[in-house]
């Protein structure tokens, strides 16, 4: 597997992971690139997809970098979800479904819908939903996200520190 690194940030960036295609939202991204003029970047295996509009890599060195400057990231329903969140920006969920055959069973579902619930961000379930998801990302202002772990964190960093002055 190749790396790049992108210099410019999209407007929209969609990352699957690097492991099983996406064909449904690859095909979906490709046509809404072409259709709006967008800049759209794909990240993921491809498969046997060939893009006409959107731009594609399987792996990005700078994907993190990239995340932080999109106006939007739509993203499959993995761990990438809680990366967005803690960034602050604009995402979409459209998790891979078992009904498709693009995972094993529908946890990427389950977790999407569990945190969308709660940081009020669109879950596609449908393809065709996916554009109106979009517009409306754009317009939303993600709401503040930490995770338990950095809360946490911050608790015990605050503790030490206030034992160390006494």
């Amino acid at each position: 597997m190749k790396n790049k690194t992108t210099s410019s940030a999209p407007e929209i960036l969609v990352t699957t992971g690097y492991f099983v295609p996406f064909t449904r939202l690859f095909q979906a991204m490709d046509h809404y690139a072409g259709v709006t003029g967008k800049q759209v970047l794909v990240q993921g295996n491809r498969g046997d997809y060939s893009f006409r509009h959107a731009e594609h890599v399987t792996a990005l060195t700078n994907l993190h970098e990239l995340m932080k400057q999109a106006e939007v990231v739509i993203t499959h329903g993995a761990m990438t979800l809680v990366e967005i969140l803690e960034l602050g920006v604009p995402l979409v969920a459209v998790p891979r479904r078992l009904v498709y055959k693009e995972h094993i069973d529908d946890h990427q579902v389950c977790f999407a819908k569990w945190l969308a619930e709660k940081y009020n961000f669109p879950v596609v379930m449908e393809i065709d939903d996916l554009f109106p998801s979009i517009e409306k990302a754009e317009k939303t202002v993600p709401p503040k996200y930490e995770s338990e772990a950095k809360v946490l964190n911050d608790f015990l960093a605050a503790t030490l520190e206030a034992w160390a002055l006494e």
